[in-house]
C-alpha cells in the first residue's frame, strides 16, 4: 500500500483516529479483502455490542486519498475506516472478486426477487407471401446479439444482393406491406454496418419470431427456411472452457441454440424450427445472462461465497476446481 499511517491522520480528526486504532488493535476487523487490484479493500468491523458493520475503502489515483463508505450511522467518515485501513497495512488482503464479476453479482442479487411470470405463448397467424429473405446467424462477438441481413428475392429459395438497411429509396421499392414493415423495425436495431441488424435489446425476440413466420427467414447458410417450433424448456448450466473458467447461459438440448433475445428463443438446427424459451428464472434475471462475466478458477469458490451470503437461490452454481481436476483424471 502507498499510503501511510500519517495519511490516515491527515483524512481523519484525533478522536476517529485513537477509537479506529483501538479498534484495530482489538483484532474487531476480520474478512478484510481487496478488489479491483488493491484498488479497493473491505472488511467487517466487529463492534463491542456485538453488532458488525460492513466497511469499503476506494483507493485514489495516487493510493493516498479515499472513498470511504460504512453501513455505521457515520457512513463513512468512521472509526470503523480507520480501523480497515490501518488492518490493510499490517496484513495483506484476500484477493476478492474483480470489480465486473462483483458488479454482476450485485445486479443479480437486485433482480432476484422479481416476481417469475411465464413468457406468454407465441401469436399465431397465417404466413405471409414474403419477397424478401432474412438470414440470421449467431457471431462471436464481446455483445452477444443475432446477427440479421436482409436481401432481395431472387428466385423461388434463393436470395439475391444483401441490401443495406440505411438506403431509405429501398423502403418504396419493396412491394410487400409486410416486408415493408420488417425492413423498417429492423433499421431500428441497424448496427454499424448498415447491412447489419443486431437483435439483441428489449422486442428482439417479437420481431424474429416475425421473421421466422414470414417463411423466408433462413439460420446462416441453410437451404430451408425456418419454421415456427413450440415452447421448450431451458435449464441454467455452466460452461467450463479450455482455460478453467466457466460461463453461465441457458441450455435446451444438443444441437440447439439458445438466442440472447428479449426474452430469449432458441435455433433447432435438427429440425430447423425456432421458438421461444421457458425457464424457471425470473425474466429481470434473463437479460443479466448474456454478459454474464467468466469466472476463473480461482474465483469459483469466493463466487459461490457471495451468492449464498446474498441468499440468491434459483442460480446454479459454478462446478468446483477440484471437482473439475478429479472428472478429468484418466481412470
Amino acid at each position: 500500500m502507498r499510503y501511510s499511517i500519517a495519511d490516515i491522520r491527515k483524512r481523519f480528526d484525533a478522536v476517529t483516529f485513537r477509537r479506529g486504532q483501538a479498534c484495530h488493535e482489538l483484532g474487531q476487523v476480520v474478512e478484510l479483502e481487496s478488489a479491483d487490484s488493491g484498488q479497493i479493500l473491505s472488511a467487517r468491523i466487529r463492534g463491542d455490542n456485538g453488532a458488525s458493520h460492513q466497511t469499503q475503502v476506494q483507493l485514489r489515483e495516487d493510493e493516498r486519498r479515499f472513498s470511504t463508505r460504512c453501513s455505521c450511522p457515520s457512513r463513512g467518515d468512521c472509526p470503523h475506516v480507520v480501523a480497515l485501513l490501518l488492518a490493510a497495512l499490517e496484513r495483506a488482503p484476500k484477493a476478492g472478486l474483480s470489480q465486473d464479476v462483483s458488479a454482476w453479482v450485485d445486479d443479480l442479487f437486485a433482480l432476484h426477487d422479481a416476481q417469475e411470470t411465464s413468457p406468454s405463448p407465441p401469436r399465431t397467424r397465417a404466413p405471409s407471401q414474403a419477397r424478401l429473405h432474412y438470414s440470421c446467424s449467431l457471431p462471436e462477438h464481446p455483445e452477444p446479439h443475432v446477427a440479421v441481413r436482409v436481401s432481395r428475392q431472387a428466385g423461388p429459395q434463393s436470395a439475391g444482393k444483401t441490401l443495406s438497411l440505411n438506403g431509405r429509396w429501398q423502403r418504396g421499392n419493396i412491394r410487400h406491406a409486410e416486408d415493408r414493415t420488417l425492413f423498417n423495425r429492423l433499421r431500428a436495431f441497424a448496427d454499424e454496418s448498415p447491412y447489419v441488424a443486431r437483435l439483441a435489446d428489449a422486442g428482439s425476440c417479437e420481431l424474429f419470431e416475425d421473421l421466422v413466420r414470414t417463411g423466408y427467414c433462413h439460420w446462416d447458410k441453410q437451404r430451408r427456411p425456418l419454421k415456427a417450433g413450440p415452447v421448450r424448456e431451458a435449464k441454467a448450466r455452466w460452461t467450463v472452457h479450455e482455460d478453467g473458467s466457466q460461463s453461465l447461459g441457458l441450455h435446451v438440448a444438443a444441437r440447439v441454440l439458445v438466442l440472447p433475445l428479449e426474452p430469449p428463443c432458441y435455433v433447432d438446427l435438427k429440425q430447423n424450427q425456432a421458438g421461444r424459451v421457458s425457464t424457471r428464472l425470473s425474466p429481470a434475471i434473463l437479460p443479466l445472462l448474456g454478459r454474464a462475466p467468466r469466472i476463473s478458477p480461482q474465483q469459483i469458490d469466493e463466487f459461490v461465497r457471495l451468492l449464498d451470503a446474498r441468499g440468491i437461490t434459483g442460480v446454479p452454481r459454478p462446478q468446483s476446481p477440484r471437482t473439475q481436476t478429479l472428472d478429468n483424471c484418466p481412470l
